[in-house]
């Protein structure tokens, strides 16, 4: 049988399907792939990989609730709540971890002022000072320098005008860097609003897409997640820094020779206290997540409400391009074609296929991909959006502000496009 033909309809290259024997479409430079029986999808189950402790024990919670969660979500409509149970006892159990490192803090330095002359106390009471202090609560840092309003008064412009349509405070500042993502942060004592915007992702939205991009980075400071809270937020770190540090990598390790057999019981003691601690971990997600994923739909429907749903369902598909931004990026540097990357990542985007993005929606389906390890899986984000009905957007970026906009972040494109060669050279091509 021959696999690879020509139409004679509509000169369309086609090949036959190895499984269903299906005709299939080919176009070069793209996944062959089936769409009755999903052969060659290729689901990529990297995507929302967890990076530490913390984000393995949420997805692992997540795995349980996540249905039941969306069909309630779907039924009830209404996701505000004005008081939570859980959320009151999330606060307390976190207040109870703060006060432990507290206690560590203040023993060690106890330690330390009234045992001075005993060596081994003085060592622990060091010990437990360098421990709760390398495990104390943070606020988030401002490394960035967030743009001007006077140089960007556009981006400003449009991010004021949606603060007021979705009744949230105006942002404290604008910050664009060269990742292909969005975020969200409050910083310092005062809890300034930063945004986050990457060059690479707003290069290839249209003003729709922007607009849902904004509009979910603002609902972030409105739904109430205690994912951004500075408390509960805090108190997962010091259990994921705990969990780390003391968790042994491994029970036997022979580079000890004489001294092995002593630590093996001793790396049994602390595996025991990472898994206690491990358990408590598991117990505050187990608290949080519910509040959390019902504050992530909340943002999606917020935006939804403010750009629409097809604008909101679209941005969530191209923020699963990022295999193409990476592409790209590798192609620049081997050609060395350098002052074009953004030229060529939006040409990349205005020829694909429809037919690559339903491969894409489909593969992200069959992997439960999530944009991160705190975002509900992509799929069920998108069954929640398409469940609501809302006429017509709250807010609409004109084109000419959208025009100006661009004209604004242009300026900023040759230093981005260094900034993302000499990442990638430096991190990702020598590893």
């Amino acid at each position: 049988m021959n696999l690879r033909m020509i139409s004679n309809i509509d000169m369309q290259e086609t090949t036959i399907c190895p499984e269903c024997e299906e005709t299939i479409p080919v176009h070069q430079g793209f996944i062959t792939w089936c769409d009755k029986c999903e052969w060659n999808v290729k689901a990529d189950h990297k995507k929302g990989n967890p990076k530490n402790a913390f984000e393995r024990t949420y997805l692992q919670v997540g795995e349980k609730m996540g249905s039941d969660l969306l069909q309630g979500l779907i039924q009830k409509g209404s996701l505000r709540t004005s008081f939570s149970w859980l959320r009151l006892f999330t606060y307390l159990v976190a207040s109870v971890i703060h006060l432990f490192s507290l206690f560590l803090f203040i023993s060690g330095l106890l330690l330390v002022v009234f045992y001075y002359q005993e060596i081994i106390i003085l060592l622990l009471g060091c010990l437990l000072l360098v421990f709760s202090w390398a495990a104390r609560p943070r606020f988030h840092q401002l490394r960035e320098k967030p743009l001007t309003r006077d140089a960007f008064p556009a981006l400003y412009r449009v991010m004021d005008d949606m603060a007021k349509v979705m009744g949230s405070e105006k942002v404290h500042g604008v910050v664009i860097n060269e990742q292909f993502n969005a975020s969200y942060r409050e910083i310092g004592l005062r809890r300034k609003k930063i945004i986050t915007l990457g060059l690479p992702l707003l290069e290839i939205l249209d003003e729709k897409e922007l607009s849902a991009l904004i509009a979910h980075e603002l609902a972030h400071g409105i739904n109430g997640d205690q994912n951004r809270s500075y408390w509960v937020g805090s108190a997962f770190y010091t259990l994921t820094y705990w969990y780390t540090v003391i968790r042994p990598d491994q029970l036997w390790d022979p580079g000890y020779r004489v001294l092995a057999f002593f630590m093996f019981f001793a790396n049994l003691v602390l595996l025991a206290l990472s898994q206690l601690i491990h358990f408590l971990l598991y117990i505050l997600c187990h608290l949080f997540w519910q509040d959390s994923q019902r504050a992530e739909y909340l943002a999606d429907q917020l935006v939804t409400q403010t750009a629409s749903p097809k604008a909101t369902i679209s941005l969530l598909n191209k923020l699963h391009l990022d295999g193409m931004f990476e592409f790209t990026i590798f192609k620049v540097i081997n050609t060395k074609r350098t002052g074009h990357f953004f030229e060529d990542f939006q040409e990349k985007i205005r020829v694909l296929p429809e037919r690559e993005m339903e491969r894409l929606h489909r593969a992200s389906v069959k992997a439960g991909a999530r944009l991160d390890a705190s975002h509900p899986p992509t799929a069920n984000r998108v069954s929640f959006i398409s469940s609501l009905t809302y006429e017509e957007p709250l807010y609409k970026m004109d084109k000419e502000t959208f025009e100006q906009l661009n004209a604004e972040l242009d300026e900023l494109k040759p230093s981005m496009e260094q900034k993302l060669i000499d990442f990638y050279k430096r991190y990702v091509l020598l590893q």
